[in-house]
């Protein structure tokens, strides 16, 4: 399997550190469009791009290496992001962030909450039975954080993963150990990490017997240090622990500059083992959060937005020091969510959901609160997110990978 992970700098191309980078927002995305088409990777996983511009990249693929855009990841809206560039290209991406495109269809899953101030994306791809893929674009100080969730949404939905994008960290940090697999060394005291998870390229000798931390820097900034951020990692159970990786350095590729401060990393991963028979869901068991936008009980299916949400002293700390939100009303100090951009995924319904909601008028129960119908759920949420309106702030109960409890969070 051949993937692809860029960090584009589809934006911010004059800012600090990006003097040697190409100030124009469409031509990096002509040359990554014929790389891909030389190169034919079956999944490209992007950072810091404009939903515009990833449009327009699958337009320039077209007949030459088709590729669906199966997810975008919004970061938060982004006001400079170029209209887009051509009426051909499709329009139906907006904001900024992160991006997948696989070589066939692919669905949008709900991806495991890693407590970082950005999202992450994951689909399941049709190219393998059960095969997950997530990009994400995080820290050093997140990453204990990302290889904690991913193990445990990785455990709750068996089958291969492949996770790809910019950690803001060098192979031989700390903060790593919880993603690179107990079985590669690490090179520090103690020697391994914890985490499930094979690098492209890190094999130390050629029969790899002997694996080791490491690769080829891909960060290439003005006037610094190159460094290794960019990974592409495969989970150990279904993958081989051979895999080859190469770092492209695009410097001089547009108008006689760099396309990004960003190389792209291109790796090739062998899949051992399939995922488990059947269709893997796309949520996994246990309680998630968000806002419920649709609820449909003759279709069987619940229309959600995930969201992270916080209350009491981590809502303070997530919102006034992470986010930069000024607390001058008391949310801040009850509650607070974190929800950088609207993603509508489709769940399916168990045929004994229930629903219980707040102050529902018309309901009326001993204690709130009350266990309502389905029907009046969904005439709630309809109610909640007509217009601008996020949707009905709710917990939801996975079960089976079926929605089997709507809990709404009553925020005063």
């Amino acid at each position: 399997m051949k993937v692809l992970t860029y960090n584009a700098r589809g934006l911010l191309r004059d800012a600090e550190g990006a003097a040697h980078v190409d100030g124009d927002r469409w031509r990096f995305v002509d040359v990554l469009a014929e790389r891909i088409a030389a190169e034919r990777p079956h999944i490209v996983l992007l950072q810091e791009i404009c939903g515009t511009q990833v449009d327009e990249l699958a337009h320039l693929l077209g007949e030459r290496h088709p590729m669906t855009v199966a997810t975008v990841a919004d970061d938060g809206a982004q006001r400079n992001c170029p209209a887009p560039r051509t009426a051909a290209a499709d329009q139906g991406h907006r904001g900024y962030g992160k991006a997948i495109l696989t070589v066939g269809p692919a669905v949008p899953m709900v991806p495991p909450d890693t407590g970082a101030r950005f999202g992450t994306g994951c689909v399941r791809w049709s190219g393998q039975p059960g095969l997950k893929a997530c990009v994400v674009h995080t820290s050093a100080e997140e990453a204990p954080g990302v290889g904690r969730a991913f193990a445990a949404w990785h455990a709750a939905l068996p089958g291969p993963l492949i996770l790809g994008g910019d950690f803001n960290a060098v192979p031989t940090d700390r903060e790593m150990d919880l993603l690179y697999s107990d079985r590669v060394p690490s090179g520090l005291e103690p020697d391994t990490g914890s985490g499930f998870l094979y690098e492209a390229d890190m094999c130390a000798d050629p029969d790899c017997r002997t694996l080791a931390r490491g690769g080829e820097g891909t960060l290439a900034r003005s006037q610094q240090p190159d460094a290794k951020f960019d990974y592409l990692f495969a989970d150990h159970d279904h993958f081989a622990p051979r895999a080859s990786a190469n770092a492209e350095d695009t410097d001089g590729d547009c108008a006689g500059r760099a396309c990004s401060d960003h190389r792209m990393l291109w790796g090739e991963f062998h899949l051992e083992r399939t995922g488990p028979a059947g269709e893997l869901p796309i949520v996994a068991d246990g309680r998630i959060s968000g806002y419920v936008r649709r609820v449909d009980p003759e279709a069987g299916t619940l229309t959600f937005d995930p969201a992270q949400v916080f209350t009491g002293a981590e809502a303070i700390a997530r919102a006034c020091a992470e986010d930069g939100v000024d607390p001058v009303t008391e949310w801040c100090h009850d509650y607070y969510v974190r929800n950088r951009g609207r993603e509508d995924l489709v769940l399916p319904l168990a045929p004994d959901a229930t629903a219980r909601l707040y102050f529902t008028p018309g309901v009326t129960c001993a204690q709130e609160p009350c266990t309502v119908p389905l029907t009046r759920a969904a005439a709630v949420a309809a109610e909640r997110s007509a217009g601008d309106l996020p949707g009905l702030l709710s917990h939801l109960v996975i079960r089976g990978g079926q929605v089997a409890t709507i809990e709404h969070i009553y925020t005063p």
